[in-house]
């Protein structure tokens, strides 16, 4: 894998209550506070098991149901997420962006009863209007993204890219969850000037989602080879709140609170001519 650093980062202080100038203990001082830096030699893993099940049933039903639980580790996930020591890589070994632990998807297909040759209205003006529906229904539900607990500013006085929280408690425990506190605040601080935290990279989950979608839609045959099928699709049909992850960085007014959601309820209509 090709991840990327700040390759001009300075080594730390030997004492970090007596610091000395950054450029002093950079390796390229005369070449600006930051060089990016490419690397090769990263890894990444992952594994997972899945239950999968079939069926179709008589009367135009099918079912799919299928269920994954996985885990995935690395060093980087994204080009823009920047590595946390440039001399100690294995400082990020961790989960990767991507880390959904559970994901569940259920499926349904159902061609209703109604029209020629159904079990309802199989003939007359209305088993042209009202017949030959299908319908379709995907409910999905995941875990949530993990992320880091970060802080602002050149807390190690060393110019790395990305500084991480100090870890002084159970993050998961001591504290009632809610939009306002998604996870215990007071189990992060900022790490002493001139050091590290020692929190790892990715050690928190945001919140999970749940939607399904629904489509109904009809295929009508106008010519031996044109078609127009008409449809109408539901995202998020029941408009549940799926947010998204709190914020991450320790001291700010948003720490801990979760400020964003995914899309409300969705609703398009559309005809679509196949010749």
């Amino acid at each position: 894998m090709v991840f990327y650093s700040q390759g001009n980062q300075a080594v730390l202080d030997a004492d970090p209550s007596r610091p000395t100038p950054l450029v002093s203990r950079q390796p390229f001082p005369r070449w600006g506070s930051t060089i990016r830096t490419a690397h090769t030699e990263g890894s990444s893993s992952y594994h997972a098991g899945f239950i999968k099940l079939e069926r179709r049933f008589s009367r135009g039903f099918s079912l799919l149901t299928h269920y994954t639980y996985s885990k995935s580790l690395d060093l980087n996930s994204d080009i823009n997420e920047a590595v946390a020591d440039f001399y100690n890589l294995r400082r990020d070994k961790g989960r990767g962006l991507s880390d959904i632990r559970e994901r569940a998807v259920i499926a349904a297909t159902w061609e209703l009863p109604v029209g020629q040759g159904k079990k309802f209205l199989a003939a007359g003006p209305l088993s042209k209007v009202l017949g030959d529906w299908k319908t379709n229904s995907i409910a999905s539900m995941r875990g949530g993204f993990p992320f880091s607990a970060t802080v602002q500013g050149d807390v190690c006085n060393c110019a790395a890219n990305a500084q991480r929280a100090e870890q002084v408690g159970d993050p998961r425990t001591d504290f009632t969850r809610s939009r306002e506190q998604w996870f215990n605040t007071s189990a992060f601080v900022r790490p002493r000037s001139g050091t590290f935290g020692n929190s790892g990279r990715n050690i928190l989950d945001g919140p999970g989602e749940a939607t399904v979608s629904f489509s109904v839609f009809r295929t009508i045959t106008m010519k031996e080879k044109a078609r127009l099928q008409i449809r109408s699709e539901f995202f998020n049909l029941f408009n549940r709140v799926n947010f998204g992850n709190p914020g991450n960085t320790v001291g700010t007014t948003s720490y801990g609170i979760i400020n964003s959601a995914s899309d409300a309820r969705i609703i398009q209509f559309a005809l679509k001519l196949e010749f």
